[in-house]
């Protein structure tokens, strides 16, 4: 397995249920089952915290951690609201 993947599957630094968290997506791969939960803290459309909870293979698991540390750079900066199609 690739190492940038097992290096990112064993970052657990915000992995767990948010707590008073105000917003939650949920994503279910219909294929595999895999699922996985994001909670988001945010104020006046700022990110103040994040964190997840999966139920998944490694490689789901790694690439979310990756997504995850694109979104934790976004921390301090106006976001816009967007729907997935």
């Amino acid at each position: 397995m690739n190492t940038l993947l097992l290096k990112h599957v064993g970052a657990l630094e915000n992995y767990g249920t948010l707590k008073n968290f105000t917003h939650k997506c949920i994503y279910k791969n219909q294929t595999c089952g895999d699922k996985v939960t994001m909670y988001l803290k945010i104020n006046n459309k700022i990110i103040k915290k994040i964190s997840y909870k999966t139920e998944s293979c490694l490689i789901c698991q790694a690439s979310f951690i990756i997504y995850l540390n694109f979104i934790k750079a976004l921390k301090g900066t106006k976001i816009q609201p967007f729907r997935l199609k």
